[in-house]
Formats: C-alpha cells, sequence, structure tokens
C-alpha cells in the first residue's frame, strides 16, 4: 500500500517537469530550423546581386573608330586634312584617294596591314576584324559614288583561301622583259608574289591589293595575265635569292600548290654534276609592326647530303645600318634619303657581296628561312629601338 502511493506520487512530481522540458526542445529545434531557412535564403540574394554589377562592355561605334585611329590623318570628313603632322599629305577619301582599291576586301586588308613606307599601321593587333570590317564600309561611303560592275568572268578574287594562277606576266616595267611562264601566288592578307618559271625560278616582285584579271581563255595565242595589285617591292632579276658558291646553279619549277592559309611554289635548286638535289619550298604573306609593314618569306629547304648554299640579298639600295639581334639580323637600306627598307634574315656572318652561307645537313634535312621586309617611314634610334622588339 505504501509502495503504490509513493508511485503515484512520483508520477505525479515528475510529469509537469518532463512537459516543460519537451516544450523547451521543441522551441529549439523551431529557432534552429528559421536560422537555416534564413541562411538558405540569403545566399541567392547574395549572387544575384554579383551578377547584376557586372560592367556591361558597349562597342564603339563605328564613327567613334573612325575618330579614334583614321581622323587624325585623314580628317574628320575624309578630306585628308588631320590634325597630325605628316611629311607628305594623307589620302583623301572624298576624292577616291584608296591605295590598294576601293572594294570591302581591299580597305579591309589596307586597314588590316597597313602601308609600308608610310605612316599608315596595320590594325590587325590592334582592332578586331569586325571592327576592321566596319571601318572599310564607313571608309568606303565617304569617297565617291561607287559604281558596281560585275568582273566575275575575269576578275580572280582572292577570299579566304589562297590562289596560284599561271601563265604570260607582262613586263613589270620599261626596258625590262615579259616572261612567258610565269606564276603568281596570293594569300588571303591582299599580299601576291610573282614569279618566273621559265629557264629559272626567282620572285620578280611582291604586289599588294586585288589580284589577277584573265582574259587568256578569251585569246586563242594567249593573251598575258594583267596583275591588279599595286608593286611594292621589285626585286633584281638575274639575282636569285639562293644559290651555290661555287656557281653553276640553275633553278627548275617543280610544282605548285595550295596548301590550308598558304599558296606554295616549289622549285629544285641543281648544279651539273652533283647527284644530291636541294628543293625548296616557298611561300609569303604579310608582315605587321608597329612602326612599318610589308611582307615574309618563307622557305622550307631540303636536301639529301650536306651541302652549303649562299642567301644573298636584293642590293640595289645602300645599308646605311645593321642590328644584330639574338638570333636575327636586321640590315637597314636606304630608299631616298628618308624611307629605309629594313630587312631581317637568320642571324650568321652576312656580307655584301659574298651574301651569308647556309649549311644544310642530312641528319637535319629541312631547314626553315625565314625573311622579312619591312619598309619604313623613316630611320632614327627611336625606329631602331622598336625595330628590335618586332617579332
Amino acid at each position: 500500500m505504501h509502495r503504490s502511493m509513493l508511485s503515484i506520487l512520483i508520477v505525479v512530481l515528475l510529469t509537469p517537469l518532463g512537459i516543460l522540458l519537451l516544450w523547451l526542445l521543441a522551441m529549439w529545434g523551431a529557432h534552429q530550423l528559421a536560422g537555416d531557412r534564413i541562411a538558405a535564403t540569403d545566399r541567392p540574394i547574395v549572387a544575384r546581386q554579383q551578377r547584376t554589377t557586372a560592367p556591361v562592355v558597349v562597342p564603339m561605334s563605328t564613327r567613334s573608330l573612325y575618330v579614334a585611329y583614321c581622323a587624325q590623318c585623314h580628317g574628320e570628313t575624309g578630306d585628308g586634312r588631320g590634325t597630325r603632322e605628316l611629311d607628305r599629305p594623307a589620302r583623301s577619301f572624298k576624292d577616291g584617294g584608296f591605295s590598294f582599291g576601293n572594294t570591302p576586301e581591299a580597305l579591309y586588308r589596307t586597314i588590316s596591314n597597313g602601308i609600308g613606307g608610310t605612316p599608315m599601321p596595320g590594325y590587325a593587333d590592334t582592332l578586331s576584324a569586325d571592327e576592321r570590317r566596319r571601318l572599310a564600309d564607313y571608309v568606303r561611303e565617304l569617297g565617291p559614288e561607287v559604281i558596281e560592275v560585275d568582273a566575275s568572268a575575269t576578275i580572280m578574287r582572292v577570299t579566304d583561301r589562297p590562289l596560284v594562277v599561271r601563265g604570260h606576266l607582262p613586263s613589270l616595267g620599261e626596258g625590262l622583259p615579259e616572261h612567258p611562264r610565269g606564276v603568281i601566288t596570293a594569300s588571303p592578307d591582299g599580299m601576291s608574289f610573282q614569279y618566273t618559271v621559265g629557264d629559272t625560278v626567282q620572285l620578280l616582285a611582291v604586289r599588294q591589293g586585288d589580284f589577277v584579271e584573265r582574259t587568256d581563255w578569251t585569246d586563242r595565242g594567249g593573251s598575258p595575265l594583267k596583275p591588279l595589285g599595286r608593286v611594292i617591292d621589285l626585286l633584281e632579276p638575274g639575282r636569285p635569292l639562293l644559290h651555290m658558291p661555287e656557281g653553276g646553279t640553275t633553278r627548275h619549277l617543280s610544282g605548285t600548290a595550295v596548301e590550308s592559309d598558304r599558296a606554295v611554289i616549289r622549285y629544285r635548286i641543281d648544279r651539273p654534276g652533283l647527284d644530291p638535289r636541294v628543293t625548296v619550298s616557298e611561300w609569303g604573306s604579310a608582315a605587321t609592326s608597329s612602326i612599318g609593314s610589308g611582307y615574309r618569306r618563307v622557305l622550307s629547304i631540303e636536301s639529301t647530303e650536306d651541302i652549303a648554299l649562299r642567301l644573298q640579298l636584293p642590293d640595289r639600295f645602300p645599308v646605311v645600318d645593321r642590328l644584330e639581334d639574338g638570333d636575327r639580323t636586321w640590315v637597314i637600306r636606304s630608299l631616298d634619303g628618308q624611307r629605309h627598307l629594313a630587312q631581317c634574315i637568320p642571324s650568321g656572318s652576312y656580307d655584301e657581296d659574298a651574301g651569308m652561307t647556309i649549311t644544310l645537313l642530312k641528319d637535319d634535312p629541312t631547314t626553315i628561312i625565314e625573311l622579312t621586309t619591312l619598309f619604313l617611314p623613316e630611320w632614327n634610334d627611336t625606329m631602331a629601338d622598336a625595330l628590335k622588339e618586332a617579332e
């Protein structure tokens, strides 16, 4: 009896404490759950705020591009009367002054590559392709009214793929011969390279602008091709770039090909009584820098035996300076006392009369030679420092 009464007393005393304890646990759990929900809702809000504060890049208008990059020389209206002081008047677009043609493609290439020997730089590394195309369209609209002519039947145009054409090439000037067997290669950047491939293979001229007009299929006798690009470099006939030191060297065309983004001309260098043959694959393209523009020739040379070749630059202009820059040498020539020509060759002992010897090894059968020619508006210490930085 006493034990039963004790049990009832314990239950009566402990039940309120149990209820209170359960209530406290429930309140603590609800508080934790609310905190988790607040933290969960805070995180997306912070993320959304970060996304909305990202800067928005607004592209420059075409007019703003023209004012920023062209107007200082060519004038805000394209009349050639800009604020920058030049050694010669800038082109007047209003009068139709376009160095390499007024087609959208020609203007795009000129803006991309610049004009060698003038203050006009190339903007291929500065402006996007879209910005350069918009500038080309804008500049074209500043000129006289363009009369569109369908020349698709006779004009060969270079777009995004190189071209090669063979045929009869006209004389390059008074007193210079025609070339019944010639080749012109063109790269998409607007450069074309004119070769004779008759008794020898030699680069005759480098052109910039449109490619070729051909009507040779309309004339049974074979009318000459008409190169359309303006000559920017005329090389000396009878002075090939590569030959063998002992003399008696001949060059014979092996073929041409279009490989990816380059048009290649291939030829052999032979000498009577010599068994191993040297083969050369050559292609060209535009070259640009902050101080001038021009062109680049790349020669891939192979030989089956150890042999020496002589590399000799054209010497029609006098050398006024030479810069040694690591693994390359810049030879500076004066064109007319103010404009200059900078020729980049591999470092080595170069003599104006003898040239430079290049040794081909049978264990290393392929030798790559890269030759860059830049036309500079002037030559001074500032230009020399900038030339060393050119790629």
